[in-house]
């Protein structure tokens, strides 16, 4: 709707949303209305003179050239990525994630930072720029943006935007075009997005040694994810732990960005596991209690849009395994591999993205098995083919995007791995409302499932009362599992 008003400018137009509660009277009401400000506006004689119907300002809009690798500004003058001029900023999502990612493009020579964790500024910004009907997601990297624009030092920099996007089933697609023409309508210069396609396996990112490092920080970011929820649960001192957490990641992302080879980074991560190993812990994380926190990528790694669920979760005796960023690459992967992506891969492709698979898979046994050395840490390699294959019979795979993993990752993980499934995403998500109509009838009552929707506010007194009552049951399957002798593997 909001392209729409876009498009038609000062001409007026009526939008009607039905449902089963509307009276006729109103609905005459409105129409009658809009018929006689029809009138008013054809008296005024703006529709002969109205020669353009969108609001955009005159001044040209930055643009990101992907085959030349460059920034165009708003005056048609091209720079390099690695230009001082030009500054990478990429939204938070998952401190280390964010961290590291920006270090892996520093490593390169590229100018990068990462905007603070989204807080109630940044989400009234982003509701004062948009509809409010928007996803959270959008709403947040838009004020994200924003707060940033409103604060930063000096204007004189070429900002690039990182802002991957994706088609199907999902309006993760539109937020690329949505942001692009928020900086177009609002006339600010010398802004671009630098968007990478899920539908060609996001190979815009080039050469192999730069996709291989940003790969490394997925693993990374989401083994130290799964310790951090560890720490929180288990640890005898928890400030103490936290503090070493801390340090560790600290190095790790100062080895990204040294611009590190594959053995710089075992060294890194065989030393932060020896640290780690030495926190003392109240229980061994085999017989800890494991909820997996799933849906919408986003909302399940930004602590604003989850309401800090994974600390929530610690208190009540619950370690949290976020599902991880990697699980979507795979799964954009097989996709891409298997042709129901935008994009059809050609032979050279198909080959490139075998070797790269091969590569991708090396680089996660061999980080998780060093990182499984902290005791904090159980290794477990991400299987997207089989939690597809396990689920084809409750929703065709042609269907692509995140609901498929969602139903996948509940389905053939509880109780196996999880004593209960949590599946968050933005209010009104399509995919996540797919996933919580069939995990609702598949999941039964003898596998905890909760379905939440996040408008970045605090969660309700309802789903409050749901959490608790889930978290019961949650507890009393963990419980039957030991029973049964069934140990969690992560």
């Amino acid at each position: 709707m909001g392209y729409f008003s876009n498009i038609l400018g000062e001409k007026p137009f009526l939008i009607l949303e039905l449902d089963s509660h509307v009276t006729d009277a109103g609905l005459e009401t409105r129409i009658e209305a809009f018929m006689d400000i029809i009138k008013n506006y054809r008296e005024l004689g703006k529709w002969q003179t109205d020669s353009s119907a969108t609001h955009y300002p005159l001044r040209k809009a930055a643009s990101f050239d992907y085959k030349k690798q460059e920034f165009i500004d708003s005056k048609g003058k091209g720079y390099p990525l690695h230009h001082p001029q030009i500054h990478l900023v990429i939204p938070s999502m998952g401190r280390f994630l964010s961290d590291a990612t920006s270090a892996v493009f520093r490593s390169i020579g590229i100018r990068s930072s990462v905007l603070p964790p989204a807080d109630d500024e940044t989400l009234k910004l982003g509701r004062g720029n948009t509809s409010c009907k928007e996803c959270l997601p959008l709403l947040l990297t838009v004020g994200g943006l924003l707060k940033y624009l409103k604060k930063r030092d000096s204007s004189d920099e070429r900002l690039v935007y990182f802002m991957p996007t994706a088609s199907g089933p999902c309006r993760f697609g539109q937020y690329s075009p949505f942001i692009s023409q928020l900086i177009a309508k609002n006339g600010i210069e010398n802004v671009a997005l630098f968007s990478l396609q899920a539908a060609n396996s996001y190979t815009e990112l080039g050469g192999n040694e730069l996709t291989l490092k940003l790969w490394s920080c997925l693993v990374v970011a989401d083994m130290m994810q799964d310790i951090y929820s560890v720490i929180l649960t288990n640890a005898v001192d928890k400030d103490a732990a936290l503090e070493i957490y801390n340090k560790e990641s600290k190095k790790l992302v100062e080895v990204f960005e040294q611009s590190p080879n594959f053995k710089d980074l075992l060294k890194a991560l065989a030393k932060a596991a020896d640290n780690l190993q030495k926190i003392p812990v109240n229980r061994h994380v085999n017989d800890t209690p494991s909820i997996l926190l799933t849906g919408e990528i986003f909302v399940r790694h930004d602590d604003l849009s989850r309401q800090f669920l994974v600390e929530k979760l610690a208190e009540q005796g619950f370690t949290t395994k976020v599902s991880s960023v990697m699980e979507w690459v795979y799964y954009t992967d097989w996709c891409f591999k298997k042709g129901l992506s935008a994009a059809v891969p050609n032979l050279q492709e198909r080959v490139s993205l075998l070797v790269r698979s091969t590569w991708m898979r090396r680089y996660e046994k061999t980080f998780k098995k060093i990182m499984e050395r902290s005791n904090l840490f159980q290794y477990r390699l991400d299987d997207v083919e089989h939690l597809i294959r396990n689920i084809s019979q409750l929703i065709n795979p042609r269907l692509t995007g995140e609901a498929v993993l969602t139903i996948g990752a509940a389905v053939t993980e509880t109780p196996c791995h999880y004593c209960g499934v949590i599946a968050i995403g933005p209010f009104g998500c399509m995919p996540n409302r797919l996933s919580e109509a069939i995990l609702s009838r598949e999941m039964g009552t003898e596998r905890p499932f909760l379905a939440i929707e996040s408008d970045g506010n605090l969660f309700p007194q309802v789903i409050t009362a749901k959490l608790e009552v889930f978290l019961l049951q949650a507890l009393r399957l963990h419980e039957n599992m030991r029973k049964s002798g069934r140990r969690q593997i992560h």
